[in-house]
């Protein structure tokens, strides 16, 4: 790790330090999770009570620290069969018309290899699938630009934000790559964000950069998501939230999972994560309120198919994302990602399960409408 940076940490007490003299503090967790309550992985303390919450980012030059600001309303989430914490979604009027379900199926990875493209583009023929995140790091960015093209009208096209697979696109980022330029893995690059190890601008130009791409491709971007979940990653989180201060995008997604059933350790990580960036921002109007996650859990699960209808049939009224990962077995996709060998072959089984007449059939006997975030937008 250290020769891949040219850093060799060595720690005193609460300071890390590197080989360049620059001391990295690392931020401490919050003292209170429900409430978000004294200091947080961002910076100095913050709670529901503060009039205004905010990003702290630190300067490219050691000690020199910004603020960044974004309006964004605090979303709530749904009680799900095991998350009674969670209040009813927002969107949820009284009258007996909106006691509907609907959901946004979006399939992330687009770009990432050909078995991600050929997967993505079945299940959106299917017709469940109407939105997609594009990985413009991956290794067939072209190709899945052109699957969403030939899809213009059924799916809209997303940014699936990436630090953890691929080369950025403004040049190697210090500390978050190899010697070779390439993206560390994820548990490095998730250490290097809880220290406060990067270049808050890098991270911002990449970001940019990331947007651009997608826009270059001539695409309008419905929506933002990160590739493993590092959009809202500490210092990450911070220099998204300043680039959407500025280039709104209508959609972000939030990973707090809805059932506790299948998230696991990883998912109240996750979550944790999601609740402090929440709680770091403002309450505007600038971005829609994120939807409730379904499918956190479900991804390389043998038993996939059960899941997802169990999930569906104790859905409550409201509106929700489902993250999918609609994919054909292609060993180029282990080469950009570092993925448990058992998954490979499992990722068939949500592929299928996208894919089966019968799961159609059985989201229409259950009242559920399927959507995407433009029709969201138009009908709100």
């Amino acid at each position: 790790m250290a020769r891949a940076t040219g850093l060799e940490p060595a720690t005193t007490g609460s300071t890390v330090r590197y080989s360049n003299q620059i001391e990295l503090r690392p931020h401490g967790l919050p003292t209170r999770v429900p409430g978000i309550e004294g200091a947080g992985l961002y910076g100095g303390p913050t709670g529901p009570s503060s009039p205004s919450s905010t990003f702290h980012r630190e300067g490219r030059a050691p000690g020199k620290t910004e603020i960044g600001r974004i309006s964004y309303p605090r979303p709530c989430y749904p009680a799900g069969p095991s998350m009674s914490e969670f209040n009813p979604p927002a969107n949820l009027s009284s009258s007996p018309g909106s006691r509907r379900i609907r959901i946004v199926f979006n399939a992330d990875d687009l770009g990432v290899s050909t078995g991600n493209n050929t997967g993505i583009a079945t299940a959106c023929e299917a017709g469940l699938v109407r939105e997609a995140s594009l990985c413009v790091t991956g290794g067939a960015v072209e190709e899945g630009a052109e699957v969403a093209r030939r899809l213009a009208g059924r799916v809209n096209l997303g940014l699936h934000l990436s630090f953890t697979l691929g080369k950025p696109l403004t040049g190697p980022l210090p500390g978050l790559c190899d010697d070779e330029g390439r993206f560390l893995p994820l548990k490095t690059v998730l250490r290097r964000c809880l220290f406060s190890c990067l270049d808050q601008e890098r991270l911002r130009e990449e970001i940019e950069a990331q947007i651009r791409a997608v826009q270059d491709l001539g695409f309008e971007i419905s929506h933002i998501n990160g590739h493993h979940h590092v959009h809202v990653y500490p210092q990450i989180a911070a220099a998204l939230a300043e680039v959407l201060g500025r280039k709104p995008i209508p959609y972000l997604r939030l990973p707090l999972a809805t059932q506790r059933k299948y998230f696991g350790l990883r998912g109240t990580f996750l979550g944790l994560l999601s609740r402090i960036f929440t709680a770091r921002v403002d309450r505007g109007i600038s971005l829609a309120p994120p939807l409730p996650l379904l499918g956190l859990g479900a991804f390389g699960r043998k038993d996939y198919r059960k899941i997802f209808e169990e999930t569906a049939r104790n859905l409550r009224p409201g509106t929700y994302e489902w993250m999918v990962h609609p994919r054909n077995p292609d060993p180029s996709f282990a080469l950009m990602d570092h993925l448990d060998p058992s998954k490979e072959e499992r990722c068939r089984f949500e592929l299928e399960t996208l894919c089966d007449p019968g799961t159609k059939v059985l989201l229409e006997e259950l009242g559920i409408e399927v959507t995407d975030y433009r029709s969201i937008a138009a009908a709100s």
